[in-house]
């Protein structure tokens, strides 16, 4: 596809789309708010936030990244994650549904089950707007999933994008 006229649509980012046949394109993702956005907090856990204010800058959206901790608060051994999918676009596309002490371990069993299932094209959504889900950012960082755009006011609050590149 081509890209919007100038000056009319804000680029959120892009990434790359694999293609049964081998081959593959790049997608972008643009953005026009017809409001002025007021601003909100997000939060990220700790060493996320360089990006997210480099994203927040660039694209000129007034948040206030607030870093969130867990302070030794209990958590359930099990994390649930949910998957969508999309066959024709050989896509899925993760979302965290509940955090747990095994966040890092359910990732990469879902990496696994991705492999097996010969998945091109491999995503997982963080909302910014609810605290325990910048619990998957550090494990989603040391599987080799890259934040790709943050996407306003998509959920709760912004969503962050991350794209896992795989063979």
């Amino acid at each position: 596809g081509t890209a919007p006229p100038p000056g009319y649509f804000e680029h959120l980012g892009s990434y790359p789309m694999k293609r049964r046949d081998g081959g593959s394109f790049d997608t972008s993702t643009y953005y026009r708010s017809i409001h002025e956005d007021e601003g909100s907090r997000v939060w990220s856990s700790p060493g996320f936030d360089d990006y997210l204010r480099g994203e927040y800058e660039r694209l000129v959206f007034p948040r206030h990244i607030q870093i969130a901790q867990n302070h030794g608060e209990a958590r359930g051994a099990h994390s649930v994650i949910s998957a969508s999918f999309d066959r024709d676009q050989s896509l899925i596309t993760l979302n965290p549904v509940l955090s747990g002490i095994d966040n890092r371990e359910n990732i990469a069993a879902h990496q696994e089950m991705i492999r097996q299932e010969k998945i091109l094209n491999a995503f997982f959504e963080i909302d910014l707007g609810l605290a325990w889900q910048t619990e998957f950012m550090p494990p989603l960082r040391e599987l080799g999933f890259e934040p790709r755009m943050v996407l306003p006011n998509a959920g709760t609050g912004d969503v962050v994008v991350f794209a896992w590149e795989h063979e």
